[in-house]
């Protein structure tokens, strides 16, 4: 049978000399049967909510709390644990752990794999082996990055792991066994990289909405046949929510969209005066170098681009023949960026 649980992570510090210690709280929802006292002895029994809690101390605080395939897995400091309930012994039985080296300040879980976030030694990419019954590292950041809050991005088939770091950086890291780089699938590597005015404390993933294609989109125009379908490819928003109190989106684009939009936002910087001249693309570079700028050029400026609508049409018209296009193509894309950053229902 399934049963319902809601698990709670607790840590007590007391002083600088005393180990800080945590506890485990299960709280087991089901539906009891009951009568009311004013309906005693009427035969009226109604199922009711009610809680049957449990604990379990730990030798460290409890940071984290997730589950993964039926199985709760905790952070305890540096280490991961995982455990499965027993229903006849009413406890916990211990089925893995991992080792990380400082202190873990968040995990998120996609199927069999975990992701945590280390403070001090950035990121972890860890799978449940079912044959061996093992926490195994995949990889791991060679970078220790000071993280913050990481998630997962979704696009298609590839996916994305977004790590946020006190240097107020967002990187999206990919593990690629197949590239020499990763030593094999040994390191993580950083794939797009931005800097953001403020720091991020919490990161977000949620489905974005299924939206035409281009192909599709090109169908529209000629008369005679049907509207465009929704694209069925899986793709993600990742939220971010800064310390100042702003919210911001990541959301993967197709590679033709990318192309054309990072055209678009270079074409302004040299025809659209900025604000106190400033360079929106130099402040989002995290350091100086040629890899470092094209990992910057990943993600492109949504502020930036916005700012193509509030333009004159001679000016539009100016920007989109300096990239080869036209100006209903590029009004077109915004858009399609624009549903792609609409929340599924």
């Amino acid at each position: 049978s399934t049963r319902t649980f809601i698990a709670l992570g607790t840590s007590k510090v007391v002083a600088e000399d005393t180990i800080t210690k945590g506890r485990i709280i299960l709280l087991e929802i089901y539906f009891a049967t009951r009568e009311d006292e004013e309906e005693k002895g009427e035969g009226k029994a109604k199922n009711k909510l009610s809680l049957r809690a449990y604990s379990q101390y730990e030798k460290g605080p409890v940071c984290c709390i997730e589950q993964m395939e039926g199985n709760l897995i905790i952070a305890v400091a540096a280490k991961v644990l995982m455990y499965q309930w027993d229903m006849d012994k009413r406890q916990l039985i211990g089925r893995g752990f991992y080792d990380c080296e400082i202190y873990i300040v968040k995990m998120r879980v996609m199927r069999n794999y975990l992701l945590a976030g280390d403070y001090c030694q950035g990121l972890h990419l860890i799978a449940w082996d079912f044959d061996m019954r093992l926490l195994v590292n995949v990889a791991r950041d060679p970078y220790h990055s000071e993280v913050t809050d990481v998630e997962y991005a979704i696009s298609g088939d590839n996916l994305g792991l977004v790590c946020a770091n006190t240097e107020r950086k967002l990187q999206v890291y990919r593990f690629l066994p197949s590239d020499e780089e990763s030593r094999k699938g040994q390191k993580l590597l950083i794939y797009a990289s931005t800097k953001l005015p403020v720091r991020t404390s919490s990161l977000l993933m949620l489905r974005a909405r299924d939206i035409p294609s281009l192909e599709e989109n090109k169908k529209r125009k000629q008369p005679g046949l049907p509207p465009p379908k929704p694209v069925t490819t899986t793709r993600s928003i990742t939220l971010g929510a800064c310390l100042e109190g702003g919210l911001y989106s990541l959301v993967p684009l197709d590679p033709i969209v990318h192309r054309r939009t990072l055209a678009v936002c270079l074409s302004m910087l040299r025809s659209v005066p900025m604000t106190a001249g400033i360079n929106p693309l130099g402040a989002r570079q995290e350091g100086s170098g040629s890899h470092r700028l094209a990992k910057a050029k990943q993600i492109v400026d949504g502020d930036l681009l916005w700012m193509y609508v509030g333009l004159s049409s001679i000016m539009q018209e100016r920007v989109a023949t300096n990239i080869g296009t036209t100006r209903d193509v590029v009004i077109e894309n915004l858009l399609e960026l624009q549903l792609a950053t609409t929340l599924a229902a």
